[in-house]
């Protein structure tokens, strides 16, 4: 039986890290208001889900370079007998 599910795209990644940053600055206001989270842990949230946006965009501009490098070091290390 095989997997029919679609695999994510970057693309699809960072729109569902985008909609969920954007959400985030709607409803942490509440918790930190409710004193159910800190402000100092719902910026820290904050900051990491714009990170993780930002990580993503920076990886689909150099995705394939990225995947290049990766390719070449494990030819490199298979080359050398390593494992890869």
């Amino acid at each position: 039986m095989t997997d029919a599910r679609k695999k994510p795209t970057l693309d699809d990644m960072i729109a569902l890290a985008r909609h969920d940053a954007d959400r985030s600055t709607n409803y942490l206001p509440d918790r930190v208001a409710s004193g159910r989270l800190s402000q100092r842990t719902a910026d820290f949230e904050l900051d990491t889900r714009e990170a993780i946006v930002a990580t993503l965009k920076l990886v689909r501009t150099y995705q394939n370079p990225f995947r290049d490098l990766i390719r070449m070091r494990a030819e490199a290390a298979k080359a050398q007998g390593g494992n890869t």
